[in-house]
């Protein structure tokens, strides 16, 4: 058996070589090999939108680890759709992954991470995952999944952001304020109709795009330099901009908060200490484990049909006391229980 095992990881190892070599170097595929520690009660897959590098995948994967325990054998698959989204990719992704399901175990419960893996395990549900449990998390497009929960076999966690809260606390600190800038791109989410939408919410703003993704970074840079207190800048996604440059999560926030002339709010946990000044934020990490505790609620014995979506994420209130510090923001006009981060 001992000798076995080890040529199935053998097999494993250089499967996951051959795919890196398949997509040119992208790794569309990584598995976690554990050691033998008892039964293995479960088989999770879990697909992200996104790669590893992307800073909300990291805390999502420990959320999912937490919940699940150390009996579920946890595998990924990442999609690295902030560095390659075309439809030549999403079909290399297809082939790849239908490849991959027919060549190990089946799964008991598939969990797909953010908005793209979300669609693309709906687009292909029958195909690949016709009589598997599909757990989302992090799909910002709060219709799109009810419609998709409709399926007995589909439920998960929306990540309903905090804009209303985030920008009624905004408002507070920039009475004169006029219009909301988000900052986005346009990679696939359901961000950009969230954020407009609460132009039916407050009124009396003008809710304006950046759309990084149509500007050269010296005119993203000069644009957002150029907003004063009239504006309430809301960092969104700045994950490619129109010269063709990627960032990461963190370098796009540095960048952009480096030139700011008035403090960038988020909604988001990550990037918190790279240059926003924060808000109402989700926690990756705690959906990402509401997301695993609904897998192991299937492996348990639990009809899926039974589990009902999660509209509201978990979240808190977080602020960076070095951007307090550089706008004059006194903690006195934050919420009481708000956590402070760069605290001396």
């Amino acid at each position: 058996m001992i000798e076995r095992r080890w040529i199935q990881k053998g097999y494993r190892i250089f499967f996951a070589i051959a795919l890196l070599i398949c997509v040119g170097g992208i790794p569309a595929y990584a598995e976690e090999l554990v050691p033998d520690a008892g039964e293995i009660t479960g088989r999770v897959l879990f697909i992200s939108s996104y790669s590893y590098a992307w800073e909300t995948v990291p805390e999502q994967i420990r959320g999912i680890k937490e919940a699940l325990g150390a009996g579920v054998q946890l595998d990924y698959q990442f999609m690295d759709t902030k560095n390659v989204e075309t439809a030549e990719s999403e079909q290399l992704f297809y082939q790849t992954l239908t490849y991959y399901l027919k060549m190990v175990p089946a799964y008991d419960v598939v969990i797909v991470g953010d908005d793209a893996a979300f669609q693309f395990a709906m687009t292909y549900r029958d195909e690949l995952f016709a009589q598997t449990p599909v757990v989302f998390e992090g799909v910002n497009d709060g219709e799109l999944a009810k419609k998709a929960a409709a399926d007995p076999l589909v439920t998960g966690v929306v990540e309903t952001l905090s804009y209303e809260n985030t920008i009624t606390l905004a408002k507070k600190l920039y009475p004169d304020a006029r219009q909301v800038v988000g900052i986005l791109d346009d990679t696939v989410t359901g961000e950009r109709k969230e954020f407009q939408y609460y132009d039916t919410v407050f009124p009396e703003l003008d809710f304006v795009e950046i759309d990084a993704s149509k500007l050269s970074q010296e005119e993203l840079k000069r644009q957002v330099a150029a907003l004063g207190e009239e504006s309430i800048l809301v960092y969104i996604m700045c994950s490619r901009d129109g010269d063709g440059n990627v960032y990461a999560a963190a370098e796009a926030i540095q960048m952009l908060g480096d030139v700011a002339q008035i403090p960038m709010f988020s909604i988001v946990s990550h990037g918190m200490g790279k240059g926003f000044l924060g808000g109402e934020i989700v926690s990756q990490e705690q959906m990402g484990k509401r997301a695993g505790e609904m897998a192991v609620q299937i492996l348990e014995g639990t009809d899926c049909a039974g589990i009902s979506i999660v509209m509201e994420p978990p979240k808190v209130y977080c602020f960076d006391e070095n951007v307090m510090r550089r706008f004059g923001i006194s903690a006195s006009k934050l919420p009481g229980d708000a956590v402070i981060i760069n605290h001396r």
